[in-house]
């Protein structure tokens, strides 16, 4: 054990360094998480490296845009396999990216996924830690249609996988406690005019709409629902939404508003306050906004130097033996136990303005 930490510090004091890539959105839909997700990642690069770092070397963060166009990300892809200038990436992005990035890496090359997601990764080099539709749906139908007397629904989300295999999920779920869906939309990125599909969820009279959009298509939206003067009568129900799109929608806007997550920035937990207290540490008293996405780049660092280090090497197939096994104690600023994943406590919210008050774990 000595040896061992006297070649960490050695490593450290030579500047030996693990290069992580960051591959997170700075634009487009999803970019409204992009500040959050870069500085928590950072809080984690800081704490790592004030500590033993991955495998006894330093960490060396390398930020990669995924709110360019598809064929940029591939190509930043190729031409980072191609240099070997990152050793390791960790992802928050869309889930229809994370195909991609898996076929344009090395299979040795790990790879973690941090965001909820629709779950069924079979890819042996993808680490996927977020909660799935299952576990995040089924608090807020059954509350909601508990409390609230919800039993006409109505879906709407972006066209693409993430919301494709909620609306399954939902379908199921609702038709198992006796519900109905009234009408559903997926709908393209980045539309401006939600007109029609408001006088359709009017004509229809749901009595809750369940929202799987996406960052800022989620903030238009929203905005228009509440303008349409629909946000008294119909309540909402969202697994994508936090903090940070929250004050995007405005505490005007967030009436009836319902909200399922893994993590709220404003938990009491030891875990969390003291992940709030480095974090106002690092970036000051207005820092970007925290939140579950931006968490999660925090808790996907930490995790993966925690697989590297049970494992004693970076190589993605000797990390998947140890995540068949037992997955390692890792730093995460959630309430509960970090290192059962499937177990995780879920948070059901309801907005105050811009603000969230939970109303149910478990």
């Amino acid at each position: 054990m000595a040896c061992k930490g006297a070649f960490s510090r050695l490593s450290l004091a030579l500047g030996i360094s693990i290069k992580v890539g960051l591959l997170i959105p700075m634009q487009g839909a999803a970019g409204i998480w992009g500040p959050s997700c870069e500085a928590s990642a950072r809080l984690a690069v800081a704490e790592l490296n004030a500590g033993a770092g991955m495998l006894g070397q330093s960490v060396d963060l390398v930020i990669i845009d995924a709110g360019q166009t598809r064929s940029h990300v591939e190509r930043v892809l190729r031409d980072i396999v191609v240099s070997q200038s990152v050793d390791a990436l960790v992802g928050m992005h869309l889930s229809d990216l994370r195909g991609i990035v898996a076929s344009q890496i090395p299979p040795d090359m790990p790879y973690v996924y941090t965001p909820l997601y629709e779950g069924g990764d079979a890819v042996s080099n993808v680490f996927a830690i977020g909660e799935t539709p299952d576990r995040l749906l089924r608090p807020g139908i059954e509350w909601l249609t508990t409390h609230r007397r919800a039993e006409r629904w109505w879906l709407i989300g972006n066209d693409y996988i993430w919301p494709h295999v909620v609306h399954r999920h939902a379908r199921q779920m609702l038709r198992q406690l006796g519900c109905r869906v009234v009408g559903s939309a997926l709908l393209p990125f980045d539309l401006e005019d939600y007109e029609p599909i408001l006088d359709q969820i009017r004509a229809d009279r749901p009595d809750a709409v369940l929202m799987s959009l996406i960052g800022e298509d989620a903030v238009r939206f929203n905005r228009a629902f509440a303008e349409a003067g629909l946000a008294g009568d119909v309540l909402r129900f969202a697994t994508a939404i936090d903090e940070n799109v929250l004050y995007g929608i405005g505490a005007e806007n967030t009436e009836n508003m319902h909200l399922s997550s893994g993590y709220f920035a404003h938990l009491r937990s030891p875990e969390n306050d003291a992940f709030r207290e480095r974090y106002h540490a690092a970036f000051g008293a207005s820092p970007p906004v925290q939140n579950d996405i931006g968490q999660s780049c925090y808790e996907g660092l930490h995790y993966l130097a925690a697989l590297m280090g049970v494992a004693g090497t970076s190589s993605a197939p000797a990390m998947r033996s140890v995540v068949n096994g037992a997955t390692p104690l890792h730093r995460s600023a959630r309430a509960s136990d970090p290192t059962r994943e499937r177990s995780r406590r879920v948070h059901l919210a309801v907005a105050d303005g811009v603000d969230v008050r939970v109303v149910q774990s478990r």
